[in-house]
């Protein structure tokens, strides 16, 4: 039996996985790769502050580049991170 419930913060991943998952395994059957890898991308490229980066780096996202954005006249360091999603 399978038990719903509302998201919570964190399950962010998890759906994302889910999504993924029925876009290339199951979707593929109907339609090309290419309208496949345009709906789901098999890279996944989030812009992220400091406090972020640990959460993410801990599903398997690498840093890819270091930005500096002026959020209210103030420099913050973020950084690009990417993770291979798929087989």
């Amino acid at each position: 039996m399978i038990e719903l419930r509302n998201f919570r913060v964190g399950d962010e991943p998890c759906l994302r996985f889910v999504f993924e998952s029925a876009i290339h395994e199951a979707a593929i059957r109907d339609c090309s790769q290419a309208e496949v890898d345009a709906w789901a991308p098999r890279t996944f490229d989030p812009v992220l502050c400091r406090t972020a980066q640990p959460f993410y780096i801990h599903f398997g996202f690498e840093i890819v580049d270091h930005h500096i954005r002026e959020v209210r006249g103030v420099p913050i360091e973020y950084a690009a991170m990417r993770k291979i999603l798929g087989p």
